[in-house]
């Protein structure tokens, strides 16, 4: 079997998590826009000119099997005709894509990380860190951020978010006023450089759940989210 894996992303941080990681398997061909006839399999991820290369190759070459790998949003629904398989990274991604009735396949895609051991130490400061998508920074509004100003009031931290300033803009929305905050441009050796001098690291998880929430007393615009 032969392989080909696509995408008009090459840049973004999943695409190099499940390239690095496909690349390791002998019949997997990264990138080959033009020679869809030697494949048997075609990967793409879930960036919209991906969805629209895979709706193109589906109707040109149906003797391949088509995958779409990390499907992340409902953009997603309106190409499910034209994959024979997801490959998704989690078990909630799993079943909120069940609707599609396609088969789903499960790959966790870590990157590739070099290890370096972390010493903790007494020190006058302490870095608390992020890492994901300025969406969720945003909405750390009314919980995280309120939380860090508190902290900050009897502790020495500093806070580092790191993210995709280039592709997604610079938080500017809910953040912490009373404490140093480094904005820091995710790249591939992010965690080696960067991530592995925060102390302390944090998982936020407050999306909006109402039909219309407004966050802050200056918000501009209203996050919406379905009732589903």
């Amino acid at each position: 079997m032969k392989i080909v894996f696509n995408s008009r992303e090459p840049d973004a941080a999943c695409t190099i998590f499940y390239r690095d990681a496909l690349s390791r398997l002998p019949d997997v061909t990264v990138n080959d826009f033009d020679n869809y006839s030697d494949y048997d399999i075609a990967f793409f991820m879930t960036y919209p000119e991906d969805l629209n290369e895979l709706k193109r190759v589906k109707l040109n070459y149906p003797h391949l099997k088509t995958a779409i790998i990390d499907p992340r949003n409902e953009a997603v629904m309106a190409y499910a005709e034209y994959a024979d398989f997801l490959i998704v990274d989690s078990i909630e991604m799993r079943d909120y894509w069940t609707r599609t009735k396609l088969p789903i396949f499960e790959y966790v895609e870590f990157p590739d990380l070099k290890i370096k051991k972390k010493n903790h130490k007494k020190k006058d400061k302490i870095v608390i860190g992020y890492h994901g998508n300025v969406i969720h920074l945003n909405c750390m509004a009314d919980t995280v951020s309120p939380a860090l100003d508190r902290l900050s009031k009897k502790y020495n931290i500093e806070f580092h978010a790191v993210y995709n300033i280039k592709k997604q803009g610079r938080w500017e929305f809910g953040l912490p006023t009373d404490l140093k905050i480094k904005h820091i441009q995710w790249h591939k050796n992010v965690y080696s450089n960067e991530m592995s001098r925060i102390d302390i690291g944090i998982v936020p998880g407050f999306m909006p759940t109402k039909d219309h929430v407004q966050y802050g007393h200056k918000a501009k615009k209203k996050w919406f989210t379905k009732k589903k």
